[in-house]
């Protein structure tokens, strides 16, 4: 996705400057957009000490969705009895698109682990009302607030925590949430105060533009309930809503209320339902560990679950296969086969297009080892009002990283556009006296707006090498 750019680029902020210019520039060298700095400092983290490699982001993200489904695993047996739980993490298997998300460098599947780990912490400091459970609680409620602002809506299923607590013993669950919102908010607050004015600019741009742009840009609910997810995951939600009333199990108010919220907010964004999967996935679990026969029970979750991964594998994969943007992976894959250290990057669009081309430099970046020069090229962007009201509006604000920038030319050249005709005259020229060494242009015409077609040139004699 588009948004790879942006944790790409603060991620290697990090590894190239170091975490303590990470900390320092967050908000001023690093230009933020609307994202939360937690999960890009992890991704800078791992990029500093194990290397620039995407394999590393991959398992990371892998570990963070194994452990949700664990976790989902864990919060149903305790809210609604053993057993339970086992139906809850098949049900989370059965997400397709969940499946695709896994292997990308984004935020999603880390803030859906980071909002089901408060959650359980939770949970599990009011079973035990232990010290150790509430500062361990506290610390993944602040953890899951600086993952993504959407989060910060979706932790006020702790208060409904609360309460369910609360009505078992109000002493033992009072004294437990006060401890975790004490060291939650201290930490929050040690985190906001010293960069107050950025979380500012970050919440005022969300209000003004995010806000009322998620009223124009979303899924409907039966393209995320009925085919991102497996009908059999939602209906079995809907059918433990009946099964919660009859049974008076108010615990279910927890997996509930966040969906709640979602559609009195008119929230269709799938993106921001997708840390609440875990909670999707419970209500089902809930539903068919209630299911008395065995058989029928395996067969509904085994079935949904491998339904859903044969679908991500044989539909979701191949259609991913055939955009674009693949073109940048295999041109990066490409270019770490050449002999040469750095490699010159040029981007361009015809005038006035949508997105700023700059932001595909950043993603081929991700997909290569070799070192990127590049110096952007004259852009004519399209009329402001047009651009603030741009679903992509970030790609303009978008400032090229001083890392790529360097008064220098390479051996070899690629040039990333979206059309063949029309190259600008300066291109021509810079590639005058190169050979084509690869072509890549994997597209479906008409789809996307956000298009990478791929040129490498270089010098003859790496070409004959290529062909030994």
């Amino acid at each position: 996705m588009i948004d790879t750019a942006r944790y790409f680029t603060y991620a290697k902020y990090a590894e190239l400057y170091g975490l303590g210019y990470f900390v320092k520039e967050w908000g001023y060298a690093i230009k933020p957009w609307t994202d939360l700095p937690l999960v890009p400092f992890i991704y800078g983290i791992i990029f500093r000490f194990l290397g620039e490699s995407r394999l590393y982001i991959q398992v990371f993200n892998l570990l963070l969705f194994s452990s949700s489904v664990l976790l989902t695993r864990r919060i149903g047996d305790v809210l609604f009895g053993k057993g339970t739980g086992f139906y809850a993490g098949l049900a989370l298997l059965a997400f397709p698109y969940l499946l695709i998300q896994v292997p990308q460098m984004m935020v999603d599947v880390a803030t859906m682990f980071f909002l089901t780990l408060a959650v359980y912490s939770t949970i599990n400091a009011l079973e035990k009302g232990t010290l150790a459970a509430a500062a361990f609680a506290g610390v993944a409620v602040a953890l899951a607030f600086f993952s993504k602002y959407s989060t910060w809506t979706m932790l006020s299923v702790l208060a409904v925590v609360f309460v369910i607590y609360a009505r078992k013993n109000m002493q033992k669950a009072l004294k437990t949430y006060t401890i975790i919102a004490t060291l939650s908010g201290l930490l929050i607050a040690a985190v906001i105060l010293p960069k107050l004015p950025v979380f500012v600019e970050q919440i005022e741009l969300l209000r003004i533009y995010q806000a009322p742009g998620l009223r124009k840009w979303g899924e409907s609910y039966l393209s995320t309930f009925f085919f991102q997810i497996h009908p059999f995951v939602s209906l079995a939600a809907i059918y433990a809503l009946y099964l919660a009333i009859k049974e008076r199990r108010c615990e279910a108010a927890i997996a509930l209320w966040p969906f709640l919220l979602l559609f009195l907010l008119d929230v269709k964004r799938i993106r921001y339902t997708l840390p609440l999967f875990p909670m999707l996935a419970l209500l089902a679990g809930y539903a068919i560990s209630r299911v008395k026969d065995a058989e029928t029970r395996k067969f509904l979750a085994g079935y949904a679950m491998s339904f859903s991964i044969l679908l991500a594998l044989f539909a979701f994969l191949p259609f991913i296969e055939s955009l674009s943007i693949v073109n940048l992976r295999d041109a990066g894959e490409f270019l770490d086969t050449l002999s040469v250290e750095e490699v010159e990057v040029h981007a361009w669009v015809p005038p006035k297009t949508s997105y700023n081309p700059s932001i595909a430099v950043a993603m081929l970046d991700l997909f290569t080892s070799k070192e990127i020069i590049y110096n952007p090229g004259p852009i004519i962007p399209p009329e402001k009002e047009k651009i603030l009201r741009s679903p992509i509006r970030f790609t303009w604000e978008y400032e090229v990283p001083p890392y790529y920038r360097r008064n220098s030319s390479a051996e070899v050249v690629v040039i990333i556009q979206r059309q063949y005709n029309g190259m600008p005259t300066y291109l021509e020229q810079r590639v005058s006296n190169l050979t084509l060494l690869a072509r890549f242009n994997s597209t479906i015409e008409g789809l996307f707006r956000f298009r990478t077609l791929i040129d490498v040139y270089g010098p003859a004699q790496i070409s004959q090498a290529e062909k030994k």
